[in-house]
């Protein structure tokens, strides 16, 4: 946070949060070209807000006016595509690539180094684009909003940079016209490493097959085998129409004034609305079906899938609603939760622990409100074939049980309790959250204010429930036992799909490249030279503002206030802060004394503990009770480096919850509970949650395909890493997929058990309080009660400095994926060690220049960086990589670039304002004071580190470059991905 502009955080918690009615113009005012169309509160936010409509071109503006100093602002279109070339999402990318008044190349990865934004992005949904950002700094805010509106409306969209953004044919070598001609493009990529991720086809032809009369039949972010059928004058023309001020939605958020945007908007852009006509984007009602349809899929074959004759998904879709009606979709998000959240929900019961999938089927069962049209989905994966239609018949029975019997009230009660604390919970990059709640029903017509009422639509349920006993089964009956408008979607993995995509590109290339006539041949080549050009020539930067690293960054950031008590012979840390009436705990408990065997069974012990039941509560009551009171309970496995000594880490159990303060003494009675009974007895729930951990652990490869390849690559630099690989790396995904396949519950109830005895006690332990005034003394209370009946004694730190031989390797994991994951990690210093800063302003000078250059812009992977880690390790990687060995050439390079480069004043302080944005980013009151408590930085530490950012110089980046960078002593690499059948006998191969 910039403390400097920012109020301190002591004197804004002395006011209250909202902002009063009267600080906003009145409705039917006209300010700076827009009258005011409604003026509300929205005391569940502790915000007022203004909708507005600006009079001359139509654009629609929506300011959410709150108390707090990370403002948001976004500018968003309704993109409806009628292709699946990805128009909408390869213009989003060619938008950012200089505009009218900021013509330098990429401006919008360039003011990632220029600015304090707490974020910075670009989304591109089915029915949508939107361009947000946030910032504590006034100035900055502006500077911010003047790139983006330019870069919206008056973007230069030149044909090269849609050749490197979107796609094009390139010579494998672009500087040899021999070399063979290929497909090349950043979202080309993108797309193919997206669409490798099985689950997110499934939910795409969901979709796709359900709403088939409009734009969601198409793929909105593009088929790789239909892109290239995208025209740089199609893109034109498609912003030409689509990004006009007519079709615009506008949102603000935060405590800075409303009327000097209104005034910039108004006079640099919206009063001067192009001539063309804006196109129609409005999203027709989807004609009803009479009877419903089935959709037979094929996916990849899944190498880390545990079972391997299951692995079919299957589920059921029900056209809801209108989006628009908000009071409705809330419902209908209460109803979705009753029958699919936790395990005491009819469809858990009957899908998920049927014995039939592992798990519900990601991205699609639940509700969905993104769309014009609401849906709710259901259905299970890790399926055998042949169960596909038993699945779908116990679909059908449930939801008739259902409609005939309803929910128990306590069940609706927890559901509703949730909702109103996850209201009052405040998570980072609140005002974020607010624009995504309203965007899909404002877009499409519905009011935006009304999309943010939450509590006036939950008092109305509330007094219709009262009613109608049996509104929600009424509700469920019509709208989904009875639904005609129903799609089944089956989904069944396919050995021959990979090689089948692979001769469809193929042969799609050959047929472009066989049409090519000697002109278009060296059109190729010319095309491919000059992108290399532009991409190499220097960029001139000056028409884009640049915060001042010494007058914009304060040269301390302010303290938490805690105190420390001891009770029960057990460290707690306590910090009164303004949390809205939450109470938060988190506990660390030691786990450096578990014995080597039981390791790799932590973090599913941590996943069971608050899960399987406890004391005279059995697993359905468990959750039914922390639904009820808490925000629900979890625990992790935590890995500490030390911040100063190498080598030296904690290892340990993070222990979460937080509760409405009223309710401390029940969310502490369930931790008790657990402390005293914990119960693993239950075996067919043990084998439902070891499926479930399996296909999740399986299903995030795809899309954190880059960190699995980090984690690799360090695991044999330092002790800390290697159980980090461990417990969340690739090594974690295949232990819990061989527990899977061997079935030995017993040993594994009887480890669980052991680990409990060993865990489960205050030795070891310490403990943290965030809360008010009023809540934190019945807090105490509870924990206290907590802690007088766990066994052992508490202590504050819990450091282990194990010997460990580093040992260099590199390493290939073959993977079902038309892309690669390329990770290399050396070993540095950590975190207190005074060259860290330098380190760390060095990988984010290189990221955004070098590595952001030849990754992704010549390389045409999505992204790519390196990263300067506290625990003590240097690491580079791509993401969705086509030539994961020329990038390895490319890491090997940023060291030369690094040593030899004689960067300017201005690209260091650059990188140090990028480093800031992290470093100073706003602390919401449920994290202050954890810096110390979860990572052992003090406040000197933090200080000091911060200064020493401050003083880097060009030589200190050349130093550490030489230093720790040219001549490492070790060094781990990494890929993970497609064949890669260039690889020398260096590398070990590993198997999936």
């Amino acid at each position: 946070m910039l403390w400097r502009v920012c109020r301190s955080a002591a004197a804004a918690w002395r006011r209250p949060l909202s902002r009063p009615l009267s600080q906003l113009p009145a409705v039917d005012q006209d300010v700076h070209g827009f009258r005011v169309r409604q003026v509300r509160e929205l005391p569940e936010l502790s915000a007022s807000a203004a909708l507005l409509e600006h009079q001359t071109s139509g654009a629609q503006y929506l300011h959410v006016a709150r108390d707090d100093p990370d403002n948001v602002f976004s500018i968003g279109f309704p993109t409806t595509p009628q292709d699946s070339s990805g128009v909408a999402h390869i213009l989003e990318h060619t938008t950012l690539c200089g505009s009218r008044r900021f013509p330098a190349r990429d401006p919008f990865f360039k003011m990632l180094n220029r600015s304090l934004a707490t974020f910075m992005n670009a989304f591109t949904a089915s029915d949508w684009t939107m361009y947000p950002f946030s910032t504590c700094n006034e100035a900055d805010y502006m500077n911010l909003l003047a790139i983006y509106m330019d870069a919206v409306f008056e973007p230069r969209l030149e044909r090269l940079d849609f050749l490197q953004e979107g796609w094009r044919l390139e010579h494998e070598n672009p500087e040899d016209p021999s070399s063979p001609i290929v497909f090349k493009g950043v979202v080309f990529n993108e797309m193919k490493g997206a669409l490798s991720d099985r689950h997110r086809v499934f939910a795409e032809r969901v979709q796709n097959a359900l709403l088939p009369s409009h734009t969601y039949r198409h793929c909105s972010g593009g088929d790789p085998l239909h892109i290239p059928e995208l025209t740089w004058e199609q893109l034109k023309q498609f912003h030409a129409t689509h990004y006009h001020p007519r079709n615009c939605r506008i949102f603000s958020y935060g405590n800075l004034p409303l009327e000097p945007r209104l005034k910039f908007l108004h006079e640099q852009y919206l009063s001067r609305a192009p001539a063309v006509a804006a196109s129609d984007t409005r999203v027709p009602l989807e004609p009803r079906w009479d009877a419903p349809r089935r959709e037979q899929l094929k996916c990849r074959y899944d190498p880390l899938s545990p079972r391997t004759d299951r692995q079919a998904s299957v589920a059921v879709s029900l056209l809801v609603g209108d989006v628009t009606d908000s009071y409705e979709s809330l419902l209908m998000t209460v109803l979705s939760e009753l029958l699919v959240d936790g395990p005491a929900s009819p469809f858990y019961q009957a899908l998920v622990e049927s014995g039939l999938g592992d798990d519900y089927t990601p991205h699609v069962t639940g509700f969905d409100n993104s769309c014009r049209e609401t849906v709710f989905s259901v259905g299970l994966q890790g399926v055998a074939d042949a169960d596909t239609d038993k699945v779908v018949e116990i679909i059908d029975k449930t939801l008739a049980e259902v409609a005939e019997k309803g929910f128990e009230q306590e069940r609706v009660d927890a559901v509703l309790h949730r909702l109103e604390l996850g209201r009052k919970h405040q998570s980072n990059h609140f005002g974020l959250g607010l624009v995504m709640q309203v965007v899909a029903p404002w877009f499409h017509g519905g009011d935006p204010l009304d999309a943010l009422s939450l509590d006036t639509h939950l008092a109305r349920l509330r007094r219709e429930m009262a009613d109608n006993p049996r509104l929600l089964q009424e509700r469920l009956t019509r709208l989904l036992r009875d639904n005609r408008h129903r799609l089944v979607t089956v989904m069944t993995p396919d050995l021959a799909l990979e090689a089948e995509l692979q001769k469809k590109e193929a042969d799609m290339l050959a047929g472009r490249v066989a049409a090519l006539s000697d002109a278009d041949r060296q059109r190729v080549l010319e095309d491919g030279r000059l992108l290399q050009e532009k991409q190499a020539a220097g960029d001139d930067a000056s028409s884009l503002p640049m915060l001042d690293v010494r007058r914009d960054i304060a040269p301390h950031a302010p303290r938490a206030k805690v105190r420390r008590e001891t009770v029960s012979a057990t460290p707690v840390q306590v910090s009164e802060q303004p949390t809205n009436g939450i109470t938060y705990f988190r506990a660390v408990v030691d786990t450096s004394g578990v014995p080597a065997y039981f390791r790799p069974l932590l973090p599913l012990f941590c996943r069971l503990v608050t899960s399987m039941g406890a004391g005279q509560l059995d697993y359905r009551q468990q959750d039914q009770q922390q639904q009820l009171w808490t925000g629900g309970l979890s625990a992790a496995v935590t890995v500490t480096d030390h911040p100063s000594e190498p080598g030296r880490y904690e290892e340990g159990m993070l222990l979460t919850s937080y509760c409405l303060e009223q309710n401390a003494e029940r969310m502490f009675g369930l931790w008790e509970d657990i402390f005293t009974g914990v119960t693993f007895e239950n075996r067919e729930r043990l084998s439902s949650q070891l499926q479930m951990s399996a296909a999740e652990l399986a299903n995030s490869v795809p899309h954190a395909g880059h960190q699995y390849a980090m984690s690799s690559a360090a695991a044999g630099l330092t002790g800390s890493a290697q159980l980090r690989q461990l417990y969340s790396g690739l090594d974690q995904v295949r232990y819990v997929r061989q527990l899977v396949t061997d079935g030995e519950l017993d040993m594994t109830v009887t480890k669980l058990k052991m680990l409990a005895e060993m865990l489960l006690m205050k030795d070891g332990m310490r403990c943290a309080l965030n809360g008010t005034a009023a809540g934190l003394p019945p807090a105490l209370a509870g924990l206290e009660s907590l802690l007088a009946r766990a066994l052992g004694e508490g202590r504050a730190e819990s450091w282990v400095q194990p010997e460990f031989a580093p040992a260099g390797c590199q390493t290939y994991v073959e993977l079902p994926m038309p892309v690669h994951y390329a990770a290399r990690c050396v070993p540095t210093v950590p975190y207190a060690h005074p060259d860290f800063a330098a380190l760390r302003v060095l990988a984010r000078l290189l990221s955004l220049g070098h590595l952001h250059r030849e990754i992704r812009e010549k390389g045409g992977a999505y992204g790519g960086g390196a990263v300067a880690s506290p625990a003590g390790l240097w690491s580079y990687y791509s993401y969705r990589d086509p030539s994961s060995l020329a990038t390895l050439r490319v890491f090997d390079g940023a060291v030369q670039v690094a040593r030899e480069r004689d960067f300017s004043p201005e690209e260091v302080d650059g990188a140090k304002l990028g480093v800031f944005q992290a470093v100073d980013a706003p602390v919401v009151p449920a994290q202050r004071g954890m810096r110390h408590f979860l990572h052992g930085i003090t406040d000197d530490q933090f200080d000091e580190h911060r200064a020493r950012l401050q003083a880097v110089t060009r030589d200190d980046l050349r130093r550490v470059a030489e230093t720790y960078l040219a001549r490492p002593a070790v060094t781990g690499t990494c890929i993970l991905g497609k064949q890669c059948p260039d690889l020398d006998s260096s590398w070990q191969v590993q198997q999936s």
